[in-house]
């Protein structure tokens, strides 16, 4: 059985005013991805190792050890913010990758609501804008899911504080998000293909030619330190820009661009290290098929309205694909 992650394809006006406005005042609040130095249980650090080394080989199969793991360290040490974090990461890596399931139970909607529970309890612990981008997404869906219209604003404020806070990392996520759930008209669809636009922008630190997006001139300003280094590619995230163009390709196929797209696609093929990344094969497939995948991408799920594809974050391998080694 097949379950819903967002049940309708309307926001409210404010939701819209959001977005419209979020990129307006970058706040750069601290956004540091570390939590702060304290003495943690060994269990913890054990059960940090294990979900990073699920989570870096694509696991999916490790998910439910990985939980046993964290949430044994969590209630040894429920002060912990990093452990509570990823618990909820966890969840919420179960819910993007339910594709993988043979038979997707409707339980696993309740992921929605244990992952924000532990979100929320890592973010009030400390702060750490990447835990706030996941909670603002798992909140509008569990606002969606119960349509339940208060909750869903709520998330929106919450996603919205997080790419203030740290919007190299976070202008992802709405598209991301998003993508999979409104159609290519609807506004919020459009917003979030623009902060994929923003964010490139803001990573190589300049106005890019939207018709020729090139990214080959700006390898050179790679770095692994300060707010930019969650642009490149890292240990946690290996393939993370393959990830973002192969997502961003899409989000602008489903508008119908899918001439800009087979440029932006083909911008993973400059990374060093594409030649060993797993996906591969499907970004040059979608390369070809752009024009194809264009109804792909709009089709029902069920095949009603057409041949059907889904976008990257509707995959089996959403999270692998920027971080499975």
């Amino acid at each position: 059985m097949s379950t819903i992650a967002i049940a309708r394809n309307e926001a409210t006006q404010l939701d819209r005013d959001f977005f419209n406005h979020h990129n307006r005042h970058f706040s750069y609040r601290d956004p540091s991805e570390t939590i702060p130095s304290r003495q943690r249980t060994e269990a913890a650090i054990e059960a940090d190792n294990f979900f990073w080394f699920a989570f870096n080989n694509g696991r999916y199969d490790l998910i439910d050890q990985v939980l046993n793991a964290l949430v044994g360290a969590y209630l040894i040490d429920p002060e912990d913010p990093l452990t509570a974090g990823h618990i909820g990461s966890t969840h919420l890596w179960r819910l993007s990758e339910q594709s993988r399931l043979d038979d997707i139970p409707p339980t696993i909607t309740d992921s929605v609501i244990i992952a924000r529970k532990y979100l929320r309890r890592s973010v009030d612990l400390f702060p750490n804008a990447i835990f706030l981008g996941q909670l603002g997404g798992l909140t509008i869906l569990e606002g969606q899911t119960d349509f339940n219209d208060a909750r869903t604003k709520d998330g929106f404020k919450v996603l919205t504080q997080s790419i203030l806070d740290w919007p190299e990392f976070n202008l992802l996520t709405p598209g991301f998000l998003f993508s999979r759930i409104f159609p290519p008209g609807n506004q919020i669809y459009k917003q979030s293909l623009e902060m994929q636009w923003q964010n490139y922008e803001l990573c190589v630190g300049e106005k890019i030619n939207r018709d020729d997006p090139d990214f080959t001139p700006f390898l050179t300003r790679e770095t692994l330190e300060g707010r930019k280094r969650v642009c490149w590619n890292s240990d946690k995230a290996p393939h993370n820009l393959e990830g973002f163009f192969m997502n961003m390709g899409d989000m602008l196929v489903k508008a119908g661009d899918w001439n800009t797209a087979q440029k932006i696609y083909a911008n993973a093929r400059v990374i060093p290290g594409y030649s060993t990344w797993k996906y591969r094969s499907e970004l040059e497939e979608r390369i070809i098929n752009a024009p194809l995948n264009v109804s792909r991408f709009n089709a029902a799920p069920d095949g009603s309205t057409g041949a059907y594809k889904p976008v990257l974050s509707a995959e089996s391998y959403s999270c692998a694909v920027c971080h499975q080694k």
